[in-house]
């Protein structure tokens, strides 16, 4: 039997960071010694690679560096099937990302292949090592009604995504059924011809038309963003989510693979002729502030430029502040806050009661399928389940998006 690992819980950003080449390959060491075991730690970190996203790539990371070897036999067949899994269920999300993508050209309609589905199969060495839950395509605006008719005659039917979903009105999400490795029954597309980040915030989608390359991929032509416009949806979707680690795990990898792509090459002065909100440059200064080390030079030039763009600006303490604490969220912090919709709260007690709501529902949670979620708790209990990290955090992201406000544009 294994014995539980001695040494300090692992902190998920640093796992994150040794995975994507950003942080100390040392973490490595350890972090097979925690899967190794058979204690409560293992069952989190194990968790925190599965719905953070990192099972694949770890199985090749710790391969790679000779230490998926090392681990028994238990641990190195699941990372093992984790990676052969997500390679499987690619290869049935990219089929139907080419069977849509072919139909949507025959239409005129050639999409924009966006997220994870570019990342794995434009971006990542191998596209087993990119997990995805859906297919994300774009096409151009006013197009998007036209596009929908083209997949419902594919199969596909509108689905309900949850009741916080107002995204009805820029997305449309439709489902066809399928098998997927892991028990998924249907595949999903979201189509967009909008990027909307909150009830009032778009963000302007034709920065991921600009410089967009026409690709073949199986013989269909689509178009993908250029890594420059990529890396700021990246950062801007991270900033929509909070930082919450179900979404910054994923994105430490994304990241670090998007700046390491043809040799590292980046065009900082497009990126920087983009930065004129704050925002959008706080986000940017925030998403590669997440990786730990810059891993290309021109990297670190944009981190540096943004770090005194911030900092004439006056917001550098402020993002860095709510960076620290967001790296204290825990992978079960689930109703991740937009810090867009922070700043369009109408009032202090307004954005309060919604933190009450959510701890009154004591958080949603990642949970073990076939887990009940718990049952509503007393006040008493209320007090000791309150999610105070995550409550902090909000006041934080609240102070930042005040400064932002402020800011001129």
């Amino acid at each position: 039997m294994s014995t539980p690992h001695a040494g300090p819980p692992l902190r998920a950003l640093d796992v994150a960071r040794a995975l994507a080449g950003t942080g100390p390959a040392s973490t490595l060491v350890p972090l097979v010694a925690v899967l190794s075991g058979d204690d409560a730690e293992a069952v989190r970190t194990w968790r925190l690679l599965l719905h953070g996203g990192l099972a694949p790539l770890a199985a090749h990371v710790l391969g790679e560096h000779g230490r998926l070897d090392a681990a028994g036999p238990r641990l190195r067949d699941a990372l093992r099937s984790a990676l052969e899994m997500n390679a499987v269920r690619n290869a049935v999300l990219r089929r139907a990302a080419v069977t849509a993508s072919r139909a949507l050209g025959a239409a005129g309609l050639t999409p924009l292949w966006a997220k994870g589905i570019w990342l794995a199969h434009a971006v990542y060495a191998q596209p087993a090592l990119r997990t995805m839950s859906d297919i994300d395509l774009v096409v151009a605006e006013g197009q998007r009604a036209a596009a929908r008719r083209v997949l419902e005659d594919l199969g596909y039917a509108g689905a309900h995504t949850g009741p916080e979903d107002g995204a009805a009105s820029w997305t449309d999400t439709l489902r066809a059924p399928a098998t997927l490795p892991g028990g998924a029954s249907h595949v999903e597309i979201d189509l967009h011809d909008h990027i909307r980040l909150s009830a009032t915030s778009e963000w302007p989608v034709g920065r991921l038309w600009h410089h967009a390359s026409r690709s073949r991929i199986s013989g269909v032509d689509v178009w993908m963003p250029s890594r420059e416009a990529g890396l700021l949806y990246l950062a801007v979707h991270l900033f929509k989510h909070g930082f919450d680690l179900r979404h910054a795990l994923v994105a430490v990898a994304d990241t670090a693979a998007l700046l390491r792509a043809d040799g590292g090459a980046l065009d900082i002065e497009w990126l920087v002729r983009q930065l004129d909100d704050a925002r959008d440059a706080t986000a940017l200064y925030m998403l590669l502030a997440q990786l730990g080390t810059r891993p290309t030079p021109m990297a670190q030039d944009l981190f540096a430029r943004l770090g005194r763009q911030l900092d004439a600006r006056r917001l550098r303490t402020h993002a860095d502040a709510l960076l620290v604490s967001a790296e204290q969220l825990t992978l079960s912090t689930a109703t991740d806050f937009s810090l867009f919709e922070i700043g369009e709260q109408p009032s202090l007690a307004h954005a309060l009661s919604g933190l009450l709501d959510a701890a009154r529902r004591r958080r949603r949670r990642v949970r073990t399928p076939g887990v009940a979620a718990p049952a509503a708790a007393r006040w008493p209990q209320l007090l000791r389940r309150a999610n105070w990290r995550f409550a902090y955090t909000t006041f934080l992201a609240g102070r930042l998006n005040a400064r932002l406000d402020d800011d001129p544009r």
